[in-house]
């Protein structure tokens, strides 16, 4: 049985606007797809500087950097002014990631497979999936809580990559 639900960065950041699952039954189900984007982000891309300039700029201190180094975001707290974006060095942070309030992840439980179903199909890019994968870093596969995996070339595995001298 196909359990987790599988979201290719990659093929995300080729999107022009994140609409997975926009159109069934009127209800914003893309709002949970752009949040666990976001998580993967901060988990997996983001290059936790010491000193982030994106929880700098902040006007309202929603963004905080735990213990581990990664950076969370208060959706309370959050005015989605995007200065964050603007400040990041590494261009992480996407504008889509503000656009939203509201998150609802029942329906990426095995559970729900009908609504499953319908947001996968959604997907303009193809980069939701599900399957029976598991977390696997030759894969660059990486697991995003019990239910979810990311597929992400993380900065430190680029980091490792050998350069290529240019020709």
């Amino acid at each position: 049985m196909a359990d987790k639900l599988i979201i290719d960065l990659e093929k995300c950041r080729e999107c022009t606007e994140c609409s997975a699952g926009n159109s069934w039954l009127g209800k914003p189900f893309f709002a949970p797809v752009k949040r666990i984007r976001e998580m993967a982000v901060f988990q997996f891309t983001c290059r936790r500087c010491e000193s982030a300039p994106c929880i700098e700029v902040c006007p309202v201190e929603a963004l905080a950097k735990g213990p581990d180094g990664v950076v969370t975001r208060s959706l309370v707290l959050c005015v989605a002014c995007k200065s964050c974006v603007a400040a990041c060095p590494f261009g992480t942070l996407m504008n889509d990631f503000f656009d939203y309030r509201m998150i609802y992840a029942g329906y990426f439980y095995p559970e729900h497979q009908e609504e499953r179903t319908r947001l996968v199909a959604s997907c303009p890019q193809q980069a939701l999936s599900f399957g029976s994968e598991q977390p696997d870093p030759n894969k660059n596969l990486w697991p995003l809580g019990e239910h979810i995996l990311i597929r992400e070339y993380t900065w430190e595995k680029l980091k490792e990559e050998p350069e290529v001298e240019p020709k």
